[in-house]
């Protein structure tokens, strides 16, 4: 953001007949140099206009010095995106060998080599094959960051061109279906309604659209299940159950809400089974094969806290999220970076939790100072508990700062703390240096930007 804006200051001022002066030849260089690192900067564009400012400048000094900072980091770029061409094919081959921490660590990889503007199609299939990895792995909540990812990039698509690609509605199915796996009833909804409009503006042809109403009923039949898996006493809350889900379309999770709220006969009445024994009906809907899938019971977000858990090199971590959506949005940020960091640490020999549980807190407080806090207490058992507090007023810039993902990392640091494993130093530094977890890590943390930009400042997370 910081790079755009200059660069329009820039563009206005030689509009003008203004040279920039060396200061600004300076910055713009710092600015280049500081971005290189970042996914999706736009070194391609930055180029092109710092070539064409040699048609106005002599080629010496600070302009000097500042293409020659361009044309490296250009040509590094397209050393690299070679590498994530191989680690591409690499990746896929792991993963039909069904290698997944392979497949993992190069799709990862390939998609920090191959975040370049003129490799859009290649940097997609990098974050897709991650997502996939990450999924095969169990590990959902890093899967649904990058899906969310995936589906930002064809957002900015369609932002650059006016139309969507027709695979911005599999990512946006993908979101569906993890959000069911992870049990948020709330979430499925709010993809949902994201997923209905992307649908018919992506796909044209009758057989597209008749394969996506079959997967639709299908998502309506699983999401049913996961209805039914409701616990008993919160359904006196979840009095609005009914009308939601028939407004969003889903008749059959809307009749397992009617069953279960108790109204059998309204049930009949409107959904006329052909047997009599609804139990019976209900009983076997719950065996389906795709109940496996979903976790034991369904979180309508009403409870205080929201718990949100994780299993990572054994030791099962248990966030609470307390103070509403956005305890809740950053609790799902915090897992999927622990989750990115740690998920190809079955190939370090050493990584192993001694700890069995850990407890992580998400709270909002009104004092606390942007991006969030963080500590960690001990009970009088001895238990630590980590503890994140984030301000009341919570904006969609502070999960794109730098401090937030040094908020981040300072979690990740305790968390290996209490995780009491007997890692070697050489351990750490062949998971940061070698799989370069820090990278895929960040890029799952600043998940939480896409949430807000994609859905909204205030997502619908509860009903």
């Amino acid at each position: 953001a910081r790079t755009k804006l200059f660069l329009m200051d820039l563009l206005e001022g030689l509009a003008a007949n203004r040279q920039p002066s060396p200061e600004m030849l300076k910055a713009l260089r710092g600015l280049m140099n500081e971005g290189e690192a970042f996914v999706d900067y736009p070194l391609a564009s930055i180029l092109a206009i710092v070539q064409s400012l040699g048609e106005v400048l002599a080629d010496e000094g600070e302009y000097s010095e500042l293409l020659d900072s361009a044309l490296r980091i250009q040509s590094a770029r397209a050393g690299s995106a070679a590498n994530g061409d191989l680690l591409l094919v690499r990746g896929a081959r792991n993963l039909a060998q069904g290698r997944i921490y392979r497949a993992l660590d190069s799709f990862a990889k390939a998609q920090f080599l191959l975040a370049q503007e003129d490799r859009e199609a290649e940097f997609r299939r990098a974050l897709i094959g991650t997502a996939c990895t990450y999924e095969a792995a169990g590990l959902l909540w890093a899967a649904r960051a990058n899906w969310l990812m995936v589906l930002h990039r064809f957002f900015g698509d369609y932002a650059k061109h006016g139309k969507f690609e027709t695979g911005v509605v599999p990512a946006a199915k993908k979101l569906v279906w993890v959000e069911m796996q992870l049990g948020r009833v709330p979430c499925v909804l709010a993809w949902m309604k994201v997923l209905d409009p992307l649908a018919w503006a992506a796909l044209f042809t009758p057989e597209q659209r008749a394969e996506f109403v079959e997967e639709r009923q299908l998502m309506d039949a699983v999401l049913g299940i996961l209805v039914l898996k409701t616990r008993f006493s919160q359904w006196q809350l979840l009095g609005c159950a009914v009308s939601a889900l028939n407004k969003a379309g889903l008749p059959m999770s809307a009749g397992a809400a009617l069953f279960s709220l108790g109204y059998e006969d309204r049930f009949r009445e409107e959904y006329k089974p052909e047997s009599n024994d609804i139990l019976s009906f209900f009983h076997d809907w719950l065996r389906q094969p795709a109940a496996e899938d979903l976790p034991s019971e369904a979180n309508w977000h009403l409870d205080e806290p929201v718990v949100m858990s994780t299993v990572l090199l054994g030791c099962r971590i248990d966030l609470s999220a307390f103070g509403g959506r956005d305890a809740i949005l950053l609790g799902g940020a915090i897992l999927a970076f622990l989750e990115a960091f740690l998920a190809t640490g079955m190939l370090v020999k050493g990584l192993l939790a001694s700890c069995g549980e850990l407890r992580i807190e998400v709270r909002v407080v009104a004092t606390v100072t942007a991006p969030f806090s963080v500590t960690s207490r001990e009970d009088e058992c001895g238990e630590v508990t980590i503890s994140v507090e984030l301000p009341g007023s919570w904006s969609f810039l502070d999960a794109q700062s730098e401090a937030f993902l040094k908020g981040l990392m300072e979690i990740f640091a305790r968390v290996l703390v209490e995780l009491q494993m007997s890692s070697t130093l050489e351990a750490m530094e062949e998971l940061f240096a070698v799989h370069r977890a820090q990278d895929r890590a960040a890029l799952a943390g600043r998940s939480l930007s896409v949430v807000l930009d994609v859905l909204g400042k205030e997502p619908a997370y509860a009903p």
